[in-house]
């Protein structure tokens, strides 16, 4: 087994040098083979992570939701696992808690155990986390371009980016397929959720599974104006229950079709379509957990060194 940690040193606010040295104590510690590789471009991570994917390897993602979702989008036979050295760490959330030793947190994923766990396919991209169209992946795209340009701490830049969407919302008509049942309607957002968390720590749904082979599904109609300040922030905050104009749904497949291109993201990364093709992988990818994880009592196969 090789062990191949894949740094985005752009991610998070850490130093990677700091991250190398704790990687190599311990690897060395156990007598692993592994290989620690900095990240030199934007999605440099896919192609590395197609270099290295072999059954009889494990890739790490040392980053934030964007490294996770370069390096999925590389691989189709090596096993999977996160070092959450980002600064979101959405997906992460719902494998295991994010604690503040980082020795104890490399060396307790790198002698942890392997599930397989659903991940998605949309438009040819796999993503982990959610898929979402509308106004939460223009608050996405807007703090995005605002990090570029300023110090001020992400949440509340998700704060500022969300008043500015609310201030001018897009709607759009839609009409979606949830494995063959038809809803056609005029949205604000549509979610598609393998997660719990997206957007630096958003959860509208409680009960999100990413082992059930189905996506939670969220489907927000057009909310007059007057009442957008009232019922939106509701979703942000996850207090959706028995909310007027919000839906909830499960499905397997799913195909949207919109009346115009509509801004849209998958993991964060940012895209315009007008239609999309959405299909859960059930537990089609292996994922290495930490040995404190919430996943205790599932079934797991203890890694080899």
């Amino acid at each position: 087994m090789q062990h191949i940690f894949i740094i985005n040193p752009n991610a998070g606010r850490y130093n990677p040098q700091t991250i190398s040295v704790i990687i190599q104590k311990i690897c060395d510690k156990y007598h692993l083979f592994y290989q620690i590789i900095n990240t030199q471009y934007a999605h440099h991570a896919t192609s590395i992570a197609q270099e290295y994917d072999d059954k009889n390897n494990i890739i790490y993602a040392i980053g934030g939701d964007g490294s996770a979702y370069d390096i999925i989008n590389g691989i189709k036979y090596a096993t999977f696992s996160i070092l959450p050295f980002g600064t979101g760490n959405d997906f992460y959330r719902m494998i295991a808690p994010i604690v503040k030793n980082n020795e104890y947190m490399v060396e307790q994923t790198i002698l942890g155990n392997i599930i397989n766990i659903d991940y998605g396919l949309c438009n040819n991209h796999y993503f982990l986390n959610t898929t979402t169209i509308g106004i939460d992946a223009k608050v996405n795209d807007i703090v995005c371009t605002l990090l570029k340009k300023t110090i001020i701490p992400k949440p509340f830049l998700y704060f500022i980016a969300a008043i500015m969407a609310i201030c001018k919302p897009d709607y759009y008509q839609a009409k979606i397929n949830l494995d063959n049942t038809i809803i056609d309607k005029e949205c604000l957002l549509i979610a598609i959720m393998n997660g719990k968390y997206y957007g630096n720590g958003v959860s509208p749904f409680k009960s999100v599974n990413m082992i059930d082979g189905y996506f939670d599904v969220c489907i927000i109609d057009k909310i007059p104006s007057y009442k957008l300040i009232y019922y939106l922030p509701k979703y942000f905050l996850g207090k959706i229950d028995n909310v007027p104009y919000i839906h909830i749904y499960k499905a397997n497949s799913i195909k949207i079709t919109t009346n115009k291109e509509i801004i849209s993201q998958s993991d964060g990364e940012s895209f315009y379509a007008n239609c999309f093709n959405i299909t859960n992988l059930h537990k089609a990818i292996k994922y290495q957990l930490p040995t404190y994880n919430h996943f205790s009592k599932m079934n797991k196969t203890k890694v080899s060194d």
